[in-house]
């Protein structure tokens, strides 16, 4: 079928259940969904689990485009696992081999808001053999604390010769001031449910990275995408398990390579954003 491709904690986390508005700047590297087929086991109670699949490229109406495949696996595990599942250390590692249609890869990323300009961006990169992608993923719940992160690499070689390496990672803390817990179920994130009358309250900040420079100015290889850092603090309300106010604020910073001082890289400039949102789950 089109279905999202195994790879990525945050990526196969509904966009419903996510702590923050967007996903983190490194999901830009994560292939989404494609049409393709897949098998997966959960083991031990489902405190683990293994995801193949092959998979062609797509587009957006689950059309396959000429040439692109990909083969795609997810691992996880929780060493540690409580009966209330309010306490749990999960890790988990993905890893894809990817062969773009008409041999072109290209990589493009907003600011972790969907309405703002894109700032990063590869341009289309030509006569790309492969491109291979690893990404690490860690997620840490004590009660109503919580800590989850991910290093995504993406690295491609050319028929050239040429190579390059894109990488991006996250790390963020949330905490239910009311006293819930995120809910963690089958190697993805869930709804929560409230415990106060007047519902639950969460907050949450986010550090994330995401560097598609690549390559060398000396050469007229270097690949400018630009380099962004971003700060999100984010405030929900869940007044019930269906329903949530999302307040973000978000503080980034775009970095290019200066091409007249020899291949530095310089600030470009800083933004913040003010973004809000409310959800109603089905």
């Amino acid at each position: 079928g089109q279905f999202k491709e195994p790879f990525s904690i945050e990526r196969l986390t509904s966009s419903n259940f996510i702590t923050f508005m967007e996903r983190a700047l490194p999901d830009a590297l994560v292939p989404g969904r494609n049409p393709g087929v897949m098998v997966y086991r959960l083991f031990m109670r489902n405190r683990a689990g293994f995801y193949a699949g092959l998979f062609a490229e797509g587009d957006k109406a689950g059309n396959s485009i000429n040439g692109g495949y990909a083969v795609t696996t997810r691992a996880f595990f929780l060493p540690l696992l409580n009966s209330q599942k309010s306490r749990l250390f999960h890790i988990g590692i993905s890893a894809s081999y990817r062969v773009p249609s008409y041999n072109q890869y290209r990589v493009k990323a907003k600011p972790e808001s969907h309405l703002a300009t894109t700032y990063l961006d590869t341009r289309v990169i030509k006569n790309v053999l492969n491109v291979i992608l690893g990404g690490a993923e860690l997620a840490i719940i004590n009660g109503p604390i919580s800590v989850q992160g991910e290093y995504i690499h993406a690295g491609l070689r050319t028929q050239q010769g040429n190579t390059y390496s894109f990488k991006g990672y996250y790390a963020f803390l949330s905490w239910f001031v009311t006293g819930e817990h995120r809910n963690f179920k089958k190697g993805t994130f869930k709804r929560i449910t409230p415990l106060k009358k007047y519902g639950a309250i969460e907050l949450a900040l986010r550090y994330s990275y995401l560097n598609l420079i690549s390559g060398n100015v000396q050469d007229s290889s270097l690949i400018n995408g630009g380099k962004l850092q971003n700060i999100t603090l984010g405030i929900n309300w869940y007044p019930e398990s269906y329903i949530r106010f999302m307040f973000n604020t978000v503080y980034s910073t775009l970095f290019l390579v200066d091409t007249n001082t020899g291949g530095s890289i310089s600030k470009l400039g800083s933004l913040l954003i003010f973004e809000s949102r409310v959800q109603i789950f089905f």
